[in-house]
């Protein structure tokens, strides 16, 4: 039997893990169907923009690693995003006025911006409850002030 459009629509927003790596995607438009999502799963795709996620009031989760991302964006309005995978783009800077303050672990590793001096330092200071940078924990002694 064939699902009625309200039966697909609800399987969609019912949809809480969505898994895209691999699809040689290029844009975000369309995701929103899946806007109950928690987890979402890019990496390995063609991206090169973050948008389309204004609708993503429970998203948890977001790995874009391993895109053609060049600038932080999209993300900040994202209350409930607590991991942040950008490695593997083309970021030559780490824009903090971008990213959500709730963030706990952010990967930018292999990005550009990272080999600037205080990339670490200058994210620490921004993102208040970050445990996890770059695949490397945030240590106690990160966090004084000179």
């Amino acid at each position: 039997a064939s699902m009625s459009e309200d039966h697909v629509a609800d399987a969609l927003l019912a949809v809480k893990r969505l898994r895209l790596s691999d699809m040689r995607i290029g844009s975000l438009d369309g995701l929103e169907l899946c806007n109950g999502a928690t987890h979402l799963y890019l990496q390995h795709n063609l991206i090169s923009e973050i948008d389309g996620l204004e609708f993503f009031g429970k998203l948890e989760f977001l790995s874009l690693s391993d895109n053609k991302i060049s600038a932080i964006s999209g993300v900040r309005h994202l209350k409930t995003l607590q991991y942040l995978d950008l490695s593997f783009n083309q970021l030559i800077n780490a824009e903090t006025s971008e990213l959500p303050l709730q963030l706990l672990g952010l990967d930018l590793s292999m990005n550009p911006c990272t080999k600037q001096v205080g990339h670490r330092a200058k994210l620490i200071a921004a993102l208040p409850e970050l445990v996890r940078l770059d695949d490397v924990q945030v240590m106690k002694w990160e966090r004084r002030p000179d």
